[in-house]
């Protein structure tokens, strides 16, 4: 059992920039069990997260790990009990091909040979990669990643795993399966799963909910049992999913359902037979559209017919855009969908010139970028991008302050290759 006891932490402890993290949180987590923990950003989630698998230090409580207490002298054997997904997997992946990357683990616990190839066979089967053991990592996709990283993290033998907001990059369908191998881990390797998360609907299939805010834990139970407690949730930044919003409004309004609907299915055979409290309010037909035709908006930047690969003309060429065509126009909202690995993200960075790409044309403004002109000549000053890996973030802004200088000659760091160019 995990065993956690008025836990603290602060950040610079000590110092004027001290930063309390947490304060006297109390928990239990169960062999086997699934259990989420939600609550806004800034919360403590990942803090703790971190101290329980030995990363970070607490500055005052302490927890036990199937009774061993946490100390200096137990750190490793805490680390190889607790395990940890990070939410970006290239975090803790390190070897080149997957094969070896989930062997790291059991190696470096110098167990025999026979053992670590069993566990590595094992683990990859239960994620669903053994037929992709021998690929490069950085031939997989994100959610291939993620799979891996849980491997790697299961060749351990953990007794509790800790999944740190691992859908928050991935696409909506890469998330479900990871919610689904949560499910998968427990059942096969009888493993304790912590899933930190912020979105609400994924809590719904855990045994356990954890609300945590400010640094403390407001609440825990069931997930029905949560979701009863609308309001706490709401004063904590939290909404509840869309499904039990939904359910909640149409019992305050009479409908014959459950206080607390957790799913669609759940709502739909409710809805099937449902029996009104009280009469319906007269439903008022919607207003005419307005015939007046909007003026057309100002085209601000249009591209046409951009083709990309990456690593072109070697064994490992992936072609990431073919003939793609986007426009923009003042004053719009515009939102680019589209599954892990479609182009979304290599799009976005020819626009802004982040990436110092050369595709066929851009106009935009009255002005024209052709191919032999490098795109950041002219972009930078009229575009801004916000990457979700946030290190590339902190290399624009950097990029942007030498860049600033209208010079004939200026220095730019491209920050998704980490070359300097000069540029005339």
């Amino acid at each position: 059992m995990l065993d956690i006891h008025n836990l603290a932490f602060a950040y610079n402890a000590g110092s004027p920039d001290e930063i309390v993290a947490l304060h006297d949180v109390t928990l239990q987590i169960a062999p086997g069990e699934l259990v989420a923990i939600i609550g806004h950003n800034g919360s403590g989630k990942s803090t703790l997260a971190k101290i329980l698998c030995a990363i970070l230090s607490p500055t005052g409580g302490s927890f036990r790990v199937d009774g061993i207490p946490a100390t200096a002298a137990n750190e490793w054997e805490i680390r190889r009990r607790v395990g940890m997904v990070f939410q970006r997997p290239d975090d803790q992946l390190i070897a080149n091909t997957v094969i070896d990357d989930v062997a790291f683990g059991p190696e470096n616990l110098g167990l025999p040979r026979s053992e670590i190839e069993k566990r590595v066979r094992e683990s990859l089967a239960a994620l669903g990669m053994a037929d992709r053991a021998y690929a490069q990592v950085a031939e997989l996709s994100g959610g291939e990643k993620q799979r891996v990283a849980i491997a790697s993290v299961l060749a351990m033998r953990p007794n509790y795993l800790i999944l740190d907001e691992p859908t928050t990059m991935v696409a909506p369908t890469v998330a479900r399966q990871v919610l689904r191998l949560a499910h998968d881990v427990r059942d096969r390797f009888g493993v304790a799963v912590l899933h930190i998360t912020h979105f609400m609907y994924e809590v719904v299939g855990f045994d356990r909910v954890v609300v945590m805010g400010s640094g403390r834990v407001l609440m825990h139970g069931s997930p029905r049992a949560i979701f009863a407690r609308a309001d706490e949730l709401h004063a904590a930044g939290l909404a509840l999913p869309q499904v039990t919003e939904l359910g909640r409004r149409l019992y305050a309004r009479g409908v014959d359902l459950p206080p607390v609907v957790l799913s669609a299915e759940e709502l739909r055979a409710a809805l099937s037979q449902f029996e009104l409290r009280h009469a319906p309010a007269e439903i008022q037909p919607a207003p005419e559209p307005d015939p007046t035709p909007d003026p057309q908006p100002e085209l601000l930047l249009q591209a046409r017919d951009i083709n990309f690969t990456y690593m072109a003309g070697t064994p490992l060429a992936e072609v990431a855009l073919r003939g793609a065509n986007c426009d923009l126009y003042a004053g719009e909202t515009v939102a680019l969908l589209g599954g892990t690995q479609a182009g979304k993200s290599t799009l976005i960075e020819f626009l802004p010139g982040c990436a110092g790409r050369n595709p066929a044309s851009y106009a935009g403004k009255g002005k024209t970028w052709a191919q032999q002109t490098p795109i950041s000549a002219g972009c930078d000053a009229k575009l801004g991008s916000c990457s979700s890996n946030r290190k590339h973030n902190f290399s624009k802004i950097l990029s942007a302050r030498m860049c600033r200088s209208r010079r004939a000659s200026r220095i730019c760091r491209r920050p998704n290759h980490g070359r300097l160019s000069r540029h005339a």
